[in-house]
């Protein structure tokens, strides 16, 4: 069963190196696409593994809370479905490190047996109605390096959300919604029945908030005659600090090993340490324990 790794990078070039090395296997091919944003593309190569790098007209200004979030994990799928039909196809960021080695990944998703595999998170009526249900606009330039544009449009899409508020405004009232992490694991059933809905989920979620953590799970279990979803904690091993992931460093290293987690994120080059033991680690690992 072959599978397809989406990878979705903006920097921190020597992890994602680090990051194709490690999937650089022949039962995998990846594919990776690197925000337009960026103007010098890393030249990453693989020895086993396919390895296809979106072009200049594929890649997407990828701006963070924004519908390009689920733009880009779209144009991804697209892209690799039309390539081959894989047994999975899985989400990653360019800051991810595997913690297993491809035998033992390979094994577990065997086990899986074409469930879709998400990791749920908690959420509640009154994020989903900020996030899905309010009208967002002026959300493209929220992280904009430019101080001055981003404190006019944050200024800006503040102002739209309390007029919305003060006059009760809502959309969306009559569906419900599930969150989990956007990065996910799913057959090439799943991902062809998301691209046959591509239109209906832009329409749906343009103008929403960080809404690639809803729409995958939403969309996938209004549909339980179709799929089946494994809510796995074993998908990713991540921590948050105030909303924020936190980056591992040496101090992990024990912990990340030992953890019964496929991917772990996130990584920096500030840390190579973290990374480069890890690499050892795995590569010297040879079959499943």
């Amino acid at each position: 069963m072959k599978h397809a790794y989406l990878i979705i990078a903006h920097n921190e070039f020597k992890i994602l190196e680090k990051l194709v090395h490690l999937l650089d296997d022949s039962r995998n091919d990846i594919y990776l696409h690197i925000d337009r944003k960026v103007k010098l593309i890393p030249n990453i190569k693989c020895q086993h593994a396919g390895l296809y790098v979106l072009n200049e007209k594929e890649r997407l200004d990828v701006r963070w809370g924004s519908i390009s979030q689920i733009k880009v994990e779209l144009q991804l799928f697209i892209i690799a479905s039309k390539n081959h039909s894989y047994g999975y196809y899985h989400l990653i960021s360019g800051v991810h490190l595997p913690i297993k080695n491809q035998d033992y990944i390979h094994k577990f998703y065997e086990r899986c047996n074409q469930q879709e595999v998400l990791q749920f998170m908690s959420t509640n009526e009154e994020e989903i109605t900020f996030k899905i249900k309010r009208l967002h606009l002026f959300v493209n330039n929220y992280l904009n390096p430019n101080k001055i544009i981003r404190k006019i449009d944050q200024l800006m899409w503040v102002t739209v959300l309390y007029f919305e508020k003060r006059l009760n405004l809502y959309r969306h009232c009559d569906k419900y919604y599930l969150k989990a992490s956007q990065w996910a694991s799913l057959t090439d059933k799943a991902v062809r029945f998301i691209l046959k809905n591509k239109t209906d989920i832009l329409k749906e979620y343009h103008h929403t908030f960080c809404s690639d953590e809803f729409y995958l799970a939403t969309l996938l279990s209004r549909h339980p005659e179709m799929f089946s979803i494994k809510d796995s904690h074993e998908l990713l091993k991540v921590q948050f600090h105030r909303g924020n992931p936190i980056t591992y460093t040496a101090e992990a290293f024990m912990e990340l090993v030992n953890s019964d987690c496929l991917f772990a994120r996130k990584f920096s080059e500030k840390h190579m340490d973290v990374v480069n033991r890890i690499s050892n680690h795995i590569s010297s690992k040879t079959s499943i324990e």
